[in-house]
């Protein structure tokens, strides 16, 4: 992947192609574990050192905001025991949730599992902003993740 950019947080690095953004915010107030968030998208403005922000009631999240184009990849510390066994980090149809999860958000696709990269766990989660992304547009991400890899 021709990448011009990447992300560090919680000892892993990954590659972020031209024209995405990419950020690490806090995912608790103690400051123990970051999200690291990419995507094709502009976030909302935040301070990386700040956690996620917390709607107001009304408000609208990122993931109702998203036009079909958008995709969000976003990649958490865990301490998970379950594994995927695949050696290759990658998503396919078997990691899409059903359209009857409540974790799927509403006109969207969603594929989610936990892997590992040395001793370190990891939930990934990519949200799609269709129901159906194409075969091209899950390439991409796994062209992205294809370049994740333990910080030196």
């Amino acid at each position: 992947m021709d990448a011009k950019n990447t992300i560090e947080a919680n000892g892993i690095r990954i590659s972020v192609p031209p024209g995405w953004r990419s950020r690490s915010l806090w995912l608790d107030p103690a400051g123990s574990r970051r999200v690291m968030e990419i995507a094709n998208f502009d976030f909302s403005p935040q301070s990386d050192d700040d956690p996620p922000l917390e709607l107001r009631v009304g408000e609208p999240d990122r993931i109702t905001i998203m036009n079909g184009s958008d995709i969000l990849v976003c990649i958490v510390p865990t301490e998970e025991s379950a594994v995927d066994s695949d050696a290759t980090l990658e998503i396919s149809t078997s990691h899409f949730a059903d359209a009857s999860s409540p974790r799927r958000p509403r006109g969207r696709a969603l594929a989610e599992r936990t892997f590992a990269l040395g001793s370190r766990r990891f939930d990934l989660s990519v949200t799609f902003g269709r129901e159906a992304p194409t075969v091209a547009t899950v390439d991409v991400v796994n062209g992205i993740l294809s370049t994740l890899e333990i910080a030196r």
